[in-house]
C-alpha cells in the first residue's frame, strides 16, 4: 500500500500493488535474536511516483551519520501496551535520536552463555531513543522506517526490529535493523531479482481499501492537516520487538519498507 496515511480512508493519491516475491535473510534470527532482521518484497510491476509516493534511499555500508542525528519513525502499531486498544488507522511518527552502539549496549545486558534467547546490540542494528523518555517503537509497527534527512535526501537508515516495553517512562533505546550494513545484500538480491523475474501488470487503485494489518511510512498528504512535514511536529509514537521486517524492492530502485510480518 503506497500513499495512505489514514488506512480507513484512501485517497485518490492511495495505491495498493500486489507483491510478486517474499526474500527473508537466511540468517535471520539463527547467528543472534533477531540477527538479519530484514526481508525484500519485490513488487509485480514498478512505482510511478507521485508528489505522495517517493522513494528514500539505500544508504551505502559506509555511510557517516551526525552524531546524536534526529530521525523519524512511522507506523500503524499500538499505542500503549499496558492496554490494547484497537489498532489506529491513522499514521503515528516519533522523532527519535540516533545512539552509538557502544553507547545504547549499556541499556542491555550481555549474553550470557547457557541462559537461553537474550536480545542484544550486534552490528547489524541501529539504536535510536527519545531523551524525554516518551516515545518508543511499540508491537505492530514491525518493520516500520527510521528515516534520516542526510545530504539533502531522505535515507532508510532502520527497519523497526525489537525493542525492551514501551510503556513509559520509555527506559531504553528502541532497535531497528541496519539498512546499511546489508547495502550489498540488498543490491545482489535486487540484480539477480531483475533479471529473473518477468514484470507483468500488477498495479491498481481499489475505490475502497480493507484496512492491511500494519504498513510502511507514506509520503505526508499536504492537503490534509493531521498530516504534516515530519520536520514540522513531533507526534506521540509507536512500536515493539519485531518478527519480521521488510524492504519493499521495486524495479527501478529499492524503496519505502513494509511490515511482512509482526508479533
Amino acid at each position: 500500500m503506497l500513499g495512505y496515511t489514514d488506512l480507513s480512508s484512501p485517497t485518490r493519491y492511495s495505491k495498493q500493488m500486489a507483491v510478486q516475491k517474499v526474500i527473508v535473510h537466511d540468517n535471520y534470527d539463527s547467528l543472534y535474536p533477531q540477527g538479519s532482521d530484514i526481508v525484500l518484497l519485490q513488487l509485480r510491476s514498478s512505482v510511478e511516483y507521485s508528489s505522495h509516493i517517493l522513494p528514500a534511499c539505500v544508504p551505502e555500508k559506509d555511510i557517516k551519520i551526525p552524531k546524536e542525528k534526529a530521525c523519524w519513525t512511522s507506523g500503524w502499531g499500538h499505542l500503549r501496551e499496558d492496554v490494547r486498544l484497537p489498532l489506529p488507522n491513522k499514521l503515528y511518527e516519533a522523532e527519535l535520536i540516533i545512539m552509538a552502539n557502544d553507547q545504547c549496549k549499556g541499556f542491555f545486558p550481555p549474553p550470557v552463555p547457557g541462559s537461553g534467547r537474550t536480545y542484544y546490540i550486534y552490528d547489524d542494528m541501529v539504536c535510536a531513543a527519545d531523551y524525554n523518555m516518551t516515545k518508543s517503537i511499540c508491537a505492530g509497527d514491525s518493520g516500520g522506517p527510521l528515516v534520516c534527512f542526510l545530504e539533502g535526501s531522505w535515507y532508510v537508515i532502520g527497519l523497526t526490529s525489537w525493542s525492551a516495553t514501551c510503556e513509559e517512562p520509555i527506559v531504553s533505546p528502541s532497535v531497528f535493523t541496519r539498512v546499511s550494513y546489508f547495502e550489498k545484500w540488498i543490491k545482489d538480491i535486487k540484480k539477480a531479482s531483475s533479471s529473473s523475474s518477468s514484470k507483468p501488470e500488477g498495479s491498481y487503485q481499489p475505490p475502497h481499501s480493507p484496512k492491511p494489518p500494519h504498513q510502511q511510512r507514506p509520503p505526508e498528504n499536504p492537503e490534509s492537516p493531521e498530516n504534516e512535514n515530519p520536520q514540522d511536529k513531533n507526534e506521540g509514537a509507536v512500536i515493539k520487538p519485531t518478527i519480521y521486517t521488510a524492504l519493499m524492492l521495486s524495479q527501478a530502485l529499492l524503496h519505502l519498507l513494509l511490515q511482512f510480518r509482526g508479533l
